[in-house]
């Protein structure tokens, strides 16, 4: 029997098409490390921080042999995920960093919990012993979703190569979004070994800008202030989100000196700064996260006040407010920055 006779009828019927066991065997294995850094990559990321230890080994290789991103040493988790929350609120970009095992990263809880009340953008990855070898209670085996949840905004378990891509997508997601979170995913140390064929699906695009309805209206009311009457307090938000040039242009298009210094903790320090002001307009949101228990209102009932934020929940949970609005991204506050708009406004800036 001659070798077209030993094919298939669609092999035949398709001769443009290889359908031997060679293509099949040509298809690429990769491993999940491999994986996880082309994702990574495909994210935006320029740099990965974290420690060293033999369940990060691998990754640890693949990262640094790896045209980016670049990878950072350091020494403790705590440290490394205090420079990954300076990172990630300096560049605006979400960060992932690659922790060691249960031992370590419960001795770096404070930096987490940290981090979800600053709301930082932040991806946690640690790396624990063999899945397989669980059953022998390792040394340094443990439950790191129990560590880590009541820290992070979800946390999940990889337990294959193949589910690597839609987690870490998901991850920079949720993290980046109005509402940025730190999550947490654990990638098994046989699952960063382990190969699988499957291509990796490319990055969604995603539109996020919004411009609320109500801009113009909250732009009239601020613009209807009587001049040098409005207190300006700015949050980490806005650096963040790459709007300091436009917050700037508002507070202070005649580039007077008008900064007041940061906005103090207690109430009674806050009030007496903002008493000569008849509304006070936040640019950001949680800008009283740092106050200690007041015994009275923040904002005295005589003072109006405005707040621009991209998270719509923080808008009026705490504070009352006679119009808040919702944009995304921050930057968008350039529309103030139109002539006359906040000409004569006097800053404060948290």
């Amino acid at each position: 029997m001659g070798v077209n006779q030993r094919r298939s009828s669609v092999a035949n019927g398709r001769a443009g098409i290889d359908t031997s066991l060679v293509a099949l065997i040509d298809v690429e294995h990769r491993g999940g490390a491999a994986i996880l850094v082309d994702v990574l990559r495909g994210e935006g990321a320029r740099n990965v921080l974290g420690n060293f230890g033999t369940t990060q080994l691998l990754f640890i290789d693949v990262v640094t042999n790896a045209p980016n991103p670049s990878f950072t040493f350091g020494m403790q988790n705590i440290t490394v995920d205090a420079i990954a929350d300076g990172y990630v609120h300096d560049s605006g970009i979400s960060n992932f960093t690659s922790s060691y095992t249960v031992a370590d990263l419960s001795h770096a809880m404070g930096a987490p919990r940290n981090l979800k009340a600053a709301r930082t953008p932040l991806i946690i990855n640690a790396t624990p012993h063999d899945s397989r070898h669980a059953f022998a209670e390792p040394l340094l085996h443990g439950n790191l979703l129990g560590v880590t949840r009541p820290a992070v905004r979800w946390a999940l378990n990889v337990s294959h190569p193949t589910e690597i891509v839609v987690p870490v997508r998901r991850a920079f997601n949720d993290s980046g979004a109005a509402r940025s979170e730190t999550v947490f995913l654990s990638v098994l140390t046989n699952v960063a070994e382990r190969t699988t064929s499957l291509p990796v699906d490319r990055r969604s695009a995603i539109g996020r800008t919004s411009m609320p309805t109500a801009l113009p209206q909250q732009a009239n009311a601020l613009t209807s202030v009587s001049s040098g009457c409005i207190s300006l307090v700015v949050g980490d938000e806005v650096f963040g989100s790459g709007a300091s040039v436009e917050t700037v242009a508002i507070a202070d298009p005649t580039s007077r000196a008008l900064w007041l210094g940061n906005l103090l903790i207690t109430v009674a320090d806050i009030l007496k700064v903002v008493r000569p002001f008849d509304t006070v307009f936040v640019l950001g949101d949680q800008f009283s996260i740092s106050m200690l228990y007041p015994s009275g209102p923040v904002i005295s009932p005589k003072h109006k006040l405005n707040q621009l934020a991209s998270d719509s929940h923080d808008l009026g949970r705490t504070h009352a407010t006679e119009l808040t609005t919702s944009i995304t991204p921050m930057n968008h506050v350039r529309h103030y920055c139109q002539p006359k708009v906040m000409s004569d406004a006097t800053s404060t800036l948290n």
